[in-house]
């Protein structure tokens, strides 16, 4: 359980940011592994498992976009989840006792930002913010409402909404830019 908000700004810099909660069913503590990295020039967020975002962090590689690609909603599909699910399944995610694992990714590059779900769709809005996990309805919300202040400050005040409403949500947030 988490909230994780990427924000585009005008010059199509992204904003990523995460809270810090680790849930196990009945307690929630802060954790200090950050939900959000960057991979070249990647920035990647995940929801559901520290061990998928530890995955993801330390073995993933994107493949290197095409010189010719027109179209990141192309390669995201064609190259960039073929090589994710590869490496996942190649480290045992998820584990096969469990194959209904549900979990997020928000993955910006290049002024854009997608979302991954469990199911390998990649998800593609007309919105220049996105938002994952427990607290993504409250942050969206803020995200609506705040829609034409500075971005940094966007994501921040959007993971506070999520933590002061959501109980899966926790402080402090970690922020990264692409």
């Amino acid at each position: 359980m988490t909230c994780i908000v990427a924000v585009v700004s005008p010059y199509g810099n992204i904003t990523m940011g995460a809270d810090s909660s680790a849930v196990d069913d009945i307690v929630i503590t802060p954790h200090n592994e950050p939900k959000v990295f960057k991979k070249g020039e990647f920035g990647i967020g995940y929801c559901h498992s520290f061990r998928l975002g530890q995955i993801i962090e330390f073995w993933f590689t994107p493949p290197p976009i095409p010189e010719d690609e027109k179209s990141l909603m192309r390669y995201m599909v064609m190259d960039f989840i073929p090589e994710l699910k590869s490496v996942l399944e190649d480290h045992g995610y998820p584990n096969h006792e469990d194959e209904k694992t549900e979990w997020s990714l928000i993955v910006g590059i290049r002024g854009l930002i997608f979302t991954i779900e469990s199911d390998w769709h990649v998800g593609y809005d007309d919105l220049p913010y996105a938002a994952i996990g427990a607290g993504s309805s409250y942050a969206l919300g803020a995200l609506y409402a705040l829609e034409h202040n500075e971005y940094p400050y966007m994501a921040h005040m959007a993971l506070s909404a999520a933590a002061k409403f959501c109980p899966y949500v926790v402080a402090p947030f970690k922020f990264i830019e692409v």
